[in-house]
């Protein structure tokens, strides 16, 4: 039928769709680990300010949440039209930032202020891996077993300063930060390994439905013309019986087609057919169908019974086939039978009005449109 002369392979359409569907649900997911960061950093961007207006405990290095909270808030802005490459890139800066607050606290700065980068670090680091990941990082593993390594090597330096030994610093926070670090990392490992799963079985679904789907068309679409078969159009005279759509039949013949077949074989009997069938889906409504019912003969639907509407239509046919169908000194023509349905007259019923209206047709001289009554 119209619908389904071109035939398209629904794989690359169906991944697409999953595709975009995974990678909307990522991003919204980022979108809103940052947006729980910025809630986080502005409450410590507020502690900060609050404490330095009243004077209590000005700490440099309570400055860096707000320093966090500014590019977050950027970040956050920009997720949707930014690039993949942009934002992979942005949060990876963020997390240098955060590496490098952790490693001046411990290394170089007070003892509150070291606290306060370790504190940091457990806050922002796993959040931020877990958009880098979702991002498509294809090197989150590596980045994970790099950030361990850092921050615990840095602990282990830092825990020689005496004035963080004086404060309880000591070696044991090392591997504690590369314990947390790489332990979040493992869990970040199963959630990837799950979706991508998730995402391996829904493609195998999508390819298994799409293969069933091109089965069954093609168990019910004719090989020679493209149209639907015999089988197809049943299924949906059926469907119509069962509902009051009101549509109207075409019963179109080829015109001598026996001669042609005879006098030229029947490879140009099949090039004929094929160029009719062509014609016929070329000259209905998108909406319209049309199918080959048997040999020569094939039947559309329109969905109309205004007699304005479909005359027209088969009309439209018959004049396109006799001046676009050649076949040697033959020429082609069809004739074609019409019958009008209320909504309420059974379609066996109308096959027969619209037979009869063909034969009709034929015995007028062919190349012609007959109406049939109900």
């Amino acid at each position: 039928m119209v619908r389904s002369e071109v035939h398209v392979d629904d794989r690359p359409a169906g991944f697409a769709a999953v595709d975009a569907a995974i990678r909307l649900a990522d991003l919204q997911t980022a979108l809103r680990m940052l947006a729980l960061l910025i809630t986080v950093g502005t409450v410590l961007g507020a502690f900060v300010l609050g404490s330095t207006l009243l004077g209590v405990d000005q700490y440099p290095g309570l400055m860096w949440p707000i320093v966090h909270f500014s590019g977050l808030a950027l970040c956050q802005l920009t997720w949707f039209w930014a690039p993949d490459a942009v934002r992979r890139w942005y949060v990876l800066a963020l997390i240098a930032l955060t590496l490098m607050q952790y490693t001046v606290g411990y290394l170089f700065l007070a003892p509150q202020e070291a606290l306060v980068g370790v504190l940091n670090t457990l806050l922002f680091l796993p959040l931020l891996l877990a958009v880098v990941a979702m991002s498509g990082f294809s090197r989150a593993r590596a980045l994970l077993i790099t950030i361990a390594v850092w921050t615990a090597t840095v602990s282990v330096i830092g825990a020689n300063r005496a004035v963080l030994v004086e404060d309880g610093f000591d070696w044991r926070f090392g591997p504690l930060m590369g314990f947390v670090v790489l332990l979040y990392g493992y869990y970040l490992e199963i959630w990837i390994g799950h979706r991508r799963q998730l995402v391996a079985e829904t493609m195998s679904r999508i390819e298994l439905e799409s293969d069933l789907a091109r089965s069954r068309r093609a168990a019910k679409t004719d090989a020679l013309t493209g149209l639907m078969n015999r089988g197809g159009i049943d299924e949906v005279f059926e469907t119509l019986d069962r509902s009051s759509q009101v549509f109207s039949l075409l019963m179109i013949d080829v015109d001598h087609f026996k001669r042609v077949n005879d006098t030229l074989g029947h490879d140009a009997g099949d090039a004929v057919l094929a160029d009719v069938a062509r014609v016929l889906a070329a000259n209905l409504r998108g909406e319209d169908l049309v199918g080959r019912w048997g040999g020569e003969e094939f039947v559309g639907v329109v969905f109309s019974n205004e007699p304005v509407v479909v005359l027209a239509a088969a009309e439209r046919i018959r004049s396109a086939v006799s001046s676009q169908v050649e076949c040697g000194e033959f020429p082609v023509t069809v004739s074609i039978g019409v019958a009008h349905c209320d909504g309420k007259t059974r379609v066996e019923r109308l096959l027969k009005v619209a037979d009869d209206a063909l034969l009709q047709a034929k015995r007028s001289g062919r190349d012609l449109v007959v109406t049939g009554s109900t």
